[in-house]
């Protein structure tokens, strides 16, 4: 009974802070608050794309929002500042501790 409330409130949550849709778009308010969200993110089980570009640290290090993909486990950078303008422009950038409260809901 109790596992089936805490995975409502884990639904309920995600639908209210749009972590419910992958990716998620994500704007830490600080470098600090970056990496804390990303080395979480790892010891949940969530892998940093890496690619001929972009490594870790290029993701920890960019002022892009991250994208959070639930589906496949991974956290990769924004691709470019047009990208992120039309993020914040439509509304679906989300911050670190929405992401907190869903996995806290979750677990």
């Amino acid at each position: 009974m109790a596992t089936s409330i805490m995975k409502h409130e884990a639904e309920r949550t995600a639908r209210k802070m749009k972590l419910i849709k992958t990716p998620v778009f994500v704007r830490p308010s600080s470098g600090q608050a970056r990496i804390d969200l990303v080395e979480y993110l790892e010891a949940k089980g969530f892998t940093c794309v890496e690619d001929e570009i972009f490594n870790r640290e290029d993701i920890i290090n960019s002022g892009l929002p991250l994208v959070i993909d639930h589906k496949n486990k991974t956290i990769r950078r924004m691709g470019n500042i047009t990208c992120a303008a039309a993020a914040v422009s439509s509304g679906v950038l989300t911050d670190e501790n929405d992401v907190y409260k869903y996995f806290a809901a979750k677990d």
